[in-house]
């Protein structure tokens, strides 16, 4: 169009508007269209689906949305496909869901109606914003590779960098070798000049020192902690398990229930142990689980772990930990959590390892929180008929929303689903 000063349509970045009103996508697309490439979709999963085909820089999407809210796609974003940047909108604004979604990794929360004019400027905003994220990533994840290189002798002179494992805005891991044997490092990004790289850099030294001297077949082992580059860069060695996500284990429904229970099992002995070395982990839940090739799942994750004489690390405004996995006590001001905090995590990924589905949803954050304090939720049995009454009683144990009546401790929950698991033999 002659006098347009818009991009050319190869240089148009593309965006995703995704909300279940067909007028809202409509108006939206026609707000963006002009600057952008824009596609539409009309539920969570839909949008998820084109995410799998397609990459966006932005993606604007409604909360309020049957089936999965715009709160649990955000959520899925950040694990999934976290450089993209997230606008969240909604007609029913409130304090509480701006909060969580930024906590969240949402760049924006807007509400609704918004005019043409600040739908652009926010939509201009986030990505700019993402490629100068994209831009530091990749800058630290070329140094580190540069530092990492086998005839530089590796990060530390002991391992050979083999390949690169993973990589995101806060650090990178690679797997490397020494003497034969294969392990996982875990690079911080840091340079030492952001309080928040400090805090970060604090925490991973904590989690290293605070659970290297756990020795549990299910949780994954620290070997080592160290420091690299003229910055100092911390680094942790941990055990390199092959295998997959305990997440998508249960999104692909690859697992019988007995293996599911051997699963929980494990991860209820894990938590025990754990507990037992003065540590609460806070963030359990599937994605930070890896399971074996051989079917045996590992804790692997413990990047908020809470240590309890050193919480003063995490930043007051922090809210650490997975809102569909969190206890409800850890929604009140004074929430800290404690070991049965993490159990009642446990009894959530029990119940979804047992149905494939979460026990609580809503299209807000709101209504989440109310529905994890008021414990209301579709018994196991509507999704296993058969499942044996006992189970359903230790699952609703350990997530009961009354702390005094949950399991007080990891050590009774493995010994009534071991009952469990000998009841299922004898059948």
């Amino acid at each position: 169009m002659v006098g347009t000063d818009s991009p050319t349509d190869a240089a148009k970045k593309r965006v995703l508007i995704v909300d279940d009103d067909r007028l809202a996508r409509l108006i939206m697309s026609t707000h963006l269209g002009g600057e952008y490439e824009v596609d539409e979709a009309e539920s969570a999963r839909q949008a998820l689906d084109m995410l799998g085909r397609n990459s966006y820089a932005l993606m604007v999407s409604d909360i309020m949305m049957p089936g999965e809210s715009g709160m649990e796609l955000l959520s899925a974003c950040r694990q999934r496909h976290s450089s993209m940047e997230v606008i969240l909108a909604t007609a029913s604004p409130s304090v509480e869901d701006a909060v969580l979604a930024m906590k969240t990794g949402a760049y924006e929360y807007l509400a609704k109606p918004f005019n043409r004019d600040e739908l652009l400027a926010k939509a201009k905003a986030a990505i700019e914003h993402g490629e100068e994220r994209a831009t530091g990533a990749q800058d630290f994840l070329e140094q580190t590779l540069l530092m990492a290189r086998p005839e530089e002798g590796g990060v530390s002179d002991d391992y050979r960098t083999i390949k690169l494992l993973g990589a995101g805005t806060n650090g990178i891991v690679l797997l490397v070798e020494r003497e034969g044997v294969r392990y996982a490092m875990k690079i911080l990004r840091y340079t030492g000049v952001s309080r928040q790289e400090d805090i970060r850099a604090q925490m991973l030294i904590r989690e290293a020192e605070a659970l290297s001297g756990i020795d549990h077949p299910n949780i994954v082992k620290i070997h080592e902690l160290g420091m690299s580059g003229s910055n100092g860069v911390p680094f942790i060695v941990m055990e390199y398990v092959e295998g997959r996500s305990l997440k998508e284990h249960i999104d692909g429904h690859g697992l019988n229930k007995t293996q599911c229970l051997n699963v929980l099992i494990q991860l209820t002995s894990a938590v025990g142990a754990i507990h037992a070395a003065g540590t609460v982990h806070r963030d359990l839940k599937p994605a930070n689980v890896l399971v074996s090739r051989d079917l045996v799942p590992k804790i692997a994750d413990f990047g908020v772990s809470y240590v309890q004489d050193v919480a003063d690390l995490v930043s007051e405004d922090k809210c650490p930990g997975t809102p569909y996995f969190m206890a409800p006590e850890q929604f009140t001001p004074r929430g800290d959590p404690d070991k049965r905090s993490d159990i009642y995590s446990l009894g959530v990924i029990g119940y979804e390892l047992f149905t494939g589905v979460k026990p609580f949803g809503g299209a807000t954050i709101r209504q989440l929180v109310q529905a994890i304090r008021s414990g209301d939720r579709e018994d196991i049995s509507a999704y296993w008929p058969d499942v044996p009454d006992v189970l359903c009683d230790i699952i609703d144990r350990m997530m009961c929303a009354d702390v005094m009546l949950r399991y007080q401790d990891c050590a009774a929950a493995e010994k009534d689903l071991l009952g469990v698991r000998d009841l299922l033999r004898g059948l």
